[in-house]
């Protein structure tokens, strides 16, 4: 629980709404990091919440992800690739804080 904390604190100590100058963003823009980090918090109710394997949880926030660009199309959007890159981001980084090894 303290590890996920820390990851959320990390993900808002990036983003814009935090504070003013970010020098992070012109690498990864706040709508990326959000991305990523709704995509974290997803991945730990499917895999924690409903204990979801990690091959599920993946094919959870890849298809997630697809729903939510075609969305987007409907809505007179663009297809974007980058927020699917983001998504799938979070789903390894939340995957990289809990590894499990298992031998």
């Amino acid at each position: 629980m303290i590890k996920h904390l820390l990851c959320l604190l990390l993900f808002l100590l990036l983003s814009k709404q935090v504070f003013a100058i970010n020098p992070i963003d012109k690498i990864a823009p706040n709508d990326k990091q959000l991305h990523c980090m709704a995509s974290y918090i997803i991945t730990d109710v499917l895999q924690d919440g409903w204990e979801w394997d990690w091959w599920r949880s993946a094919l959870g926030i890849y298809g997630l992800s697809l729903v939510k660009e075609q969305l987007d199309v409907i809505m007179g959007g663009k297809w974007d690739n980058t927020d699917i890159y983001a998504n799938m981001c979070g789903y390894g980084f939340y995957n990289i804080v809990n590894i499990k090894l298992e031998f």
